[in-house]
């Protein structure tokens, strides 16, 4: 998939799956209030017991509508406290390049996303949403090409 930047030509995107939301209250209520194209923040976590790929997906709570405040005061988080002082949520994780979503989707995950930003640190990724509103985070390829999908 690509879009049409500024300038009128074509860049490439690349569109990665996140995943384990529901493991971080209060990502999924987040999801719910935040727009797309809301900017993300990722960090990258080798010491992870599951996959030392493994790259959080950081939320800056200013970014979620008040309208979830009741949502997330569900899941035991008082929003306006954590937007007064500026706070991130953990919405997640990119998802692992040999795990099931990924090979199910036959899209990149979190090995090409480090290998990318390896080349390319200044980039910077959005959230979007996909079929079925399943949250994905949007990288916008503005100088070079996406990473190819090892395997595929």
């Amino acid at each position: 998939m690509s879009q049409v930047n500024q300038e009128g030509s074509k860049t490439p995107d690349l569109r990665v799956p996140l995943v384990g939301c529901r493991f971080y209250p209060p990502a999924t209520s987040a999801l719910q209030h935040t727009a797309a194209g809301s900017p993300i923040m990722i960090l990258y976590e080798p010491g992870n017991p599951y996959d030392p790929d493994a790259i959080q997906v950081w939320l800056s709570t200013r970014l979620i509508s008040p309208d979830g405040a009741e949502d997330c005061e569900a899941q035991g988080f008082d929003l306006a406290q954590a937007q007064e002082q500026d706070e991130c949520i953990q919405l997640g994780h990119i998802a692992s390049s040999t795990g099931a979503i990924c090979k199910k989707l036959g899209c990149p995950g979190n090995r090409e996303v480090k290998q990318w930003f390896m080349e390319n640190p200044e980039e910077t990724g959005t959230l979007t949403f996909g079929p079925d509103d399943r949250p994905e985070i949007l990288f916008t390829i503005r100088g070079g090409e996406a990473p190819t999908i090892r395997g595929a």
